[in-house]
């Protein structure tokens, strides 16, 4: 694994953030459908509507978008223990090379 692949990790699950930060901002946002990211790619309104009726109609779900914060917290702690993994890795080979 190099460093880049945690790098890209740590790059995405703060891309994830963002979207699930505006899709919570937009809580109560009327006809505000979530967004996801799907491949690196934001889909914007690309998640099913969740309330049809009452006062709060928007599509966003709190429960998931929770859920989708502390996956995204758990990516990139664990890419950053891989990075740091990598880094040490190569700092003992380049110390074994002297």
């Amino acid at each position: 694994m190099s460093l880049q692949v945690s790098a890209t990790g740590i790059a995405l699950a703060r891309q994830r953030q963002e979207v699930t930060a505006n899709n919570v901002a937009n809580l109560n946002t009327p006809g505000f459908r979530a967004s996801r990211v799907t491949g690196g790619v934001v889909r914007q309104g690309d998640a099913p509507p969740t309330h049809t009726d009452g006062p709060r109609r928007s599509g966003v779900d709190l429960a998931t978008e929770e859920v989708n914060t502390l996956v995204n917290t758990e990516t990139v702690r664990a890419n950053a223990s891989a990075f740091r993994a990598q880094d040490e890795a190569v700092g003992t080979l380049l110390d074994l090379s002297r």
